[in-house]
């Protein structure tokens, strides 16, 4: 068995990978504020959303990220900020 501290990055996919780029880079202007990326009607969304946040499944995004998903008047908004 091998152990890690780190899993490996998960391969973004087509235009969403580099789709966040503008939001991301913002999160890394102002490192430890959590700023919202995106909102959802369905809360499922969100949450998968900002799984792929924290696991690098975005292409600028990953181990340096914090994000979470918070229901709010119907709907979902997930906030990230850059902890690198």
């Amino acid at each position: 068995m091998e152990f890690v501290d780190r899993l490996p990055r998960i391969k973004g996919t087509g235009n969403s990978a580099s789709k966040y780029k503008e939001e991301s880079d913002a999160l890394r202007a102002n490192p430890n504020k959590w700023g919202t990326v995106k909102s959802f009607d369905n809360p499922d969304h969100a949450y998968v959303f900002a799984n792929l946040i924290r696991s690098g499944g975005l292409k600028n995004f990953g181990d340096d990220f914090e994000a979470s998903a918070r229901t709010h008047n119907g709907s979902t908004t997930v906030y990230a900020r850059y902890v690198g």
